[in-house]
């Protein structure tokens, strides 16, 4: 293994960004699966800052609160649009998480709480090599960049960077939007752009911000993004992405949730240093084939990465894939050996998905164990359905997933062999009012 000394700051920013990460996954899994030990090793000793009911005087006291996560019957933490940056031994994190608990009556039977939204701010620090959660709600100590401005001279590299510069750029748009700070909104559009939202369509900055600043007739909005693909060539990239977009009103005091799936086509530039959106409109592209080209690298680091990259976008592909009703692209993702298990897959997965007019699969948490031409993936999916026979935006249904992947590498190139789904989670409420407004 390189020493961290040896590494360009390139590679190691990409390391510290994907080991901050996992660091995110393993709370989050582990929580969900009560497994507190790996869960306290998250956090420094020392950890404080202001939590859910107050502030944290250190780690103890913090894992007395978490643990009380038990009483309910099964939770699951989902987490979305994460920000990461890293200086030096320092780093911050933000992340969206659509919280999801079930609880158990006095009769043995189940219930569901309505899902809770929230925007998690840490500060990290590397100890003893490395990261550890120090503070919760700490404002960043340094101006947010996150690779912008990077440099490398390695190919694969750059194309890490690329790929997690306009990762930056989405989850740095869903916050503005959210946080109504419409100046750094008007940031993430290149000059001359194109923009299209429902039946309008936009050249001009101050009417798109007009039209974005509908979400100021809710009481908060969320907006998770994930099934990412993109696509780079040069200064010049694509990008697929699914969203689901949380609203809170309250027109009596209490608070009324509502939820829409939605998919764009991105087409964005490089601007003076910067990824920037030249173009977002609905999605309704050609999916690309599960073997797009790749970048190959001899640092077995970097091949790491490479692969990571590779595999979440198989992941995604089959999602997408499964919401444009394309069983044959569905069909590719999976290696040619795992033939019975894949029909029976698609089979079952044809059947589920009938009854529905639409639906958005958003793909959240992941995880991944890699070993030579064999790996395993762990994946959080918010499922959004759309009733058959309704207009849309009108009905919606949301179920929570947990798709566990064995992958293999055949003809250079990640598919799956085996796929096992998991529902720890359904909500399927009478009506949800998906509100028009598309931001």
């Amino acid at each position: 293994m390189t020493s961290s000394l040896a590494r360009e700051p390139a590679l190691q920013l990409l390391l510290d960004r994907a080991e901050i990460h996992d660091l995110l996954m393993r709370y989050s899994f582990a929580c969900d699966r009560r497994e507190f030990d790996l869960m306290t090793a998250c956090f420094a000793p020392d950890v404080g800052g202001e939590w859910t009911y107050g502030p944290i005087a250190d780690r103890d006291a913090l894992m007395d609160y978490i643990r009380g996560v038990a009483r309910f019957h099964t939770t699951m933490h989902f987490m979305g649009n994460e920000f990461i940056e890293v200086s030096g031994d320092g780093a911050s994190l933000q992340a969206y998480a659509m919280l999801l608990h079930r609880a158990t009556r006095s009769d043995g039977s189940t219930f569901e709480h309505n899902p809770s939204d929230r925007l998690y701010s840490e500060r990290l620090e590397r100890r003893d090599g490395r990261w550890v959660i120090v503070e919760r709600k700490a404002e960043p100590q340094w101006a947010p960049t996150g690779v912008t401005g990077v440099e490398t001279s390695d190919p694969a590299v750059q194309w890490l960077l690329d790929r997690a510069e306009i990762h930056d750029l989405m989850a740095s748009y869903a916050l503005r939007v959210d946080q109504r700070d419409y100046d750094r909104v008007r940031a993430c559009f290149a000059p001359g752009f194109r923009a299209v939202y429902g039946d309008h369509e936009f050249r001009d900055l101050d009417p798109l911000i007009e039209y974005i600043s509908g979400v100021e007739h809710f009481f908060s909005t969320t907006h998770f993004y994930g099934t990412q693909l993109i696509e780079v060539a040069g200064d010049e990239a694509g990008m697929r992405t699914a969203a689901i977009i949380s609203h809170r009103d309250r027109p009596d005091g209490e608070p009324e949730w509502a939820i829409a799936g939605r998919r764009y086509t991105d087409r964005l530039v490089r601007h003076e240093g910067r990824w920037l959106f030249a173009e977002r409109a609905p999605d309704a592209a050609p999916v690309p084939t599960a073997n797009p080209p790749r970048p190959t690298s001899d640092d077995p680091e970097v091949r790491v990465l490479l692969d990571r990259a590779e595999i979440e976008e198989l992941i995604a592909t089959f999602a997408i894939a499964l919401d444009r009703r394309d069983f044959e692209l569905v069909r590719s993702c999976f290696a040619p050996d795992a033939g019975e298990h894949a029909e029976g897959l698609i089979a079952s997965l044809r059947e589920e998905l009938a009854p529905w007019r639409r639906s958005t699969h958003l793909l959240g948490n992941q995880r991944f164990e890699i070993e030579g031409d064999r790996a395993s993936a762990e994946t959080y999916a918010l499922v959004n359905y759309q009733r058959a026979g309704e207009r849309a935006a009108t009905h919606w249904s949301e179920g929570a997933r947990r798709y566990l992947d064995d992958l293999v590498r055949v003809d250079g190139r990640w598919r799956i062999a085996r796929r096992r789904v998991e529902g720890p989670y359904y909500r399927d409420p009478a009506v949800h009012h998906a509100p028009a407004q598309e931001d």
